[in-house]
């Protein structure tokens, strides 16, 4: 049964950690209790929805399911270093992996690891501090490991 509060649910599946549907996004009416999608190549998805109410309003928080598919790729290792303009190296610079998937801080020499990371061809890897970012494409491999430095 259909809650009546709701017209329905607006989705997006994507790659990164922090989309957030709008009205923009495909609608699935709240009467339709299923969704098959079919054709989607291995890897890391996100599922993201939000609800919206039958007055018109929006859900204030988007859910994010995490979806795997295929088989499994094994695991791999990302590193790098981020530095500034100046060549030096970044402290505390927060590095995310499609946009929030995997996140971590770059050490005191600007160092950043992910130690297990699924081996996939094309990771989004992005560093920020201090209002600068820099972005990179990595691939990593099934027990190897990926070196992405990043000057901001």
């Amino acid at each position: 049964m259909a809650n009546s509060a709701l017209s329905g649910v607006y989705y997006v599946l994507d790659h990164y950690a922090d989309t957030i549907p709008d009205d923009s996004a495909t609608l699935l009416p709240v009467v339709q209790q299923n969704l098959q999608i079919s054709n989607l190549a291995d890897g890391i998805w996100v599922f993201h929805l939000i609800t919206q109410d039958t007055r018109g309003y929006f859900t204030k928080v988007a859910g994010s399911y995490q979806v795997n598919i295929g088989t499994d790729p094994g695991l791999g290792s990302l590193t790098g270093q981020v530095f500034d303009a100046a060549s030096q190296p970044v402290s505390g610079a927060t590095v995310t992996v499609n946009r929030g998937i995997y996140t971590t801080t770059t050490n005191g020499t600007g160092n950043y690891d992910f130690p297990a990371i699924p081996a996939l061809p094309s990771w989004e890897v992005t560093a920020t501090s201090a209002g600068q970012s820099a972005t990179a494409d990595a691939a990593v491999t099934s027990g190897g490991t990926t070196t992405q430095n990043l000057t901001l």
